[in-house]
């Protein structure tokens, strides 16, 4: 080909040959890259650059197109684009036609959270037969989550607007980040080793895929799996999954449900003791009338004078032991019915708001104790500060007038101590103890004595 100036081509044909080679060596590929400088058209087309520490390239979202990605465009987005490359003729520069779009950072969690998810189901830990049992009266329940969040305050919120008679004991957790995740593992084990819990709540609020990977990694999974204590998982929202829901024995979808479904278990047995109670008393009521209905018939049906007697006899007997079953019946129940209550009573004495009217009052008594001993200092220093003012008085200016001496000021009210800070014709001003005297001064001898 000839290089001369003849063989000079247009610069649209340069584009356009460019174009070619650039759409055919790249049909399609994916970019990782952070959205900046978007711009979105009335038309429904966005246009931005994708950029990473080295480079950048022009990129457009056509309206179809994003109506269908996953992902919606903003600045500063990281995200993983797959479209083809191509060149805009009027400009002249190469641009990529957006097809998807995902954010790199949910894009990489899910796939991992996937697999983390198929390993542990091939191992079986999200069997039912790992599960188990839930107990059927949850009152020392434990919770491992933020001391300071939502969750904890929202389950202690149910737990009083039902009623609930338990305790409850948190083991606080960091619940976000990287460290979250052997804070998590520790409060877990460490619950885990405490005999009197009925049961074990891992809760957190809501959040991003990325503030609740903590509850997908694998150690806190395995670590809730392996727990003695039967769990639940009230991880997020009802749309957030985690894999500790999989190996909980129960998931929740929030820790509000959490504590609903301990309240309402706890209740549902309290009712059911006292429908039971009724029911005994009706039932023991029932079986003493249809025997003594039983008896009367066959006194009634004895027709015989020289049995008559005996059977007088045998009635009273009967209605002795008929006295003595009843009592025993009523006692029986009665002793039940205390049980009942005070079974209830010791519910009752482990309620949230008690153990907080105990803290309360705790805190009252210290606080006390601290003014006490505020007061006792303050009253310490102020005698210490009455008893230094007669020395200070002593030595104070009027003191040291009484003794002989003068002080000399200048014309401003400011006091001298040496010969060299005058000069002659200034005028001085000498106090006494008894007053004060006006001079000027005629003669200064700094040396003399």
């Amino acid at each position: 080909m000839s290089r001369g100036p003849e063989s000079a081509i247009g610069v649209t044909e340069l584009t356009r040959s460019l174009k070619r080679v650039i759409e055919d060596g790249f049909p399609a590929v994916w970019v990782r890259g952070e959205i900046s400088n978007l711009r979105k058209q009335p038309s429904g087309h966005c246009y931005f650059s994708l950029k990473d520490s080295g480079s950048q390239i022009s990129a457009v979202l056509f309206r179809g197109n994003a109506l269908r990605v996953e992902c919606e465009p903003g600045d500063g987005r990281q995200v993983l684009a797959f479209g083809e490359l191509s060149v805009y003729e009027p400009r002249g520069t190469y641009q990529i036609i957006i097809r998807e779009m995902i954010e790199d950072g949910i894009g990489r969690l899910q796939r991992e959270f996937e697999r983390l998810k198929e390993k542990m189901r091939r191992e079986g830990l999200f069997d039912d037969s790992r599960k188990k049992a839930l107990p059927a009266l949850p009152l020392k329940v434990g919770v491992v989550t933020s001391a300071s969040g939502a969750a904890i305050r929202d389950m202690i919120s149910v737990f009083r607007r039902m009623d609930w008679p338990g305790s409850l004991r948190i083991f606080p957790s960091s619940v976000q980040g990287s460290a979250a995740i052997p804070s998590l593992v520790r409060q877990i084990e460490r619950a885990g080793q405490m005999k009197d819990l009925d049961l074990l709540v891992v809760a957190r609020g809501g959040g991003s895929l990325e503030d609740l990977w903590c509850f997908n990694d694998e150690k806190v999974a395995r670590a809730l799996g392996d727990c003695p204590i039967p769990t639940i998982s009230a991880i997020g929202h009802e749309t957030d999954v985690v894999l500790t829901d999989f190996i909980a024995d129960l998931r929740k979808e929030t820790p509000t449900g959490a504590a609903e479904w301990i309240s309402s278990v706890v209740a549902r047995v309290v009712r059911d003791l006292e429908a039971t109670g009724v029911d005994l008393v009706r039932a023991g009521r029932e079986l003493l009338r249809s025997r003594l209905a039983d008896l009367e018939q066959i006194r009634t049906r004895t027709v015989a004078r020289p049995f008559l007697r005996q059977i007088e006899s045998n009635s009273q007997r009967l209605d002795e032991w008929r006295d003595r079953i009843l009592r025993t019946v009523e006692q029986g129940f009665a002793q039940k019915w205390n049980e009942k209550d005070q079974l209830k009573n010791r519910l009752k004495l482990r309620s949230p708001d008690r153990m907080l009217a105990l803290r309360k009052t705790d805190f009252a008594t210290i606080r006390k104790r601290l003014q006490l001993v505020v007061d006792r200092r303050a009253k310490e220093k102020k005698e210490k500060v009455e008893h230094l003012i007669p020395a200070l008085r002593a030595g104070g200016l009027d003191h040291t007038l009484r003794r002989g001496f003068a002080v000399v000021r200048d014309e401003k009210g400011e006091p001298h101590k040496k010969a060299a800070d005058w000069k002659v014709g200034d005028t001085l001003s000498i106090q006494f103890q008894d007053g004060r005297v006006e001079a000027r001064a005629e003669k200064i001898d700094p040396k003399a004595k």
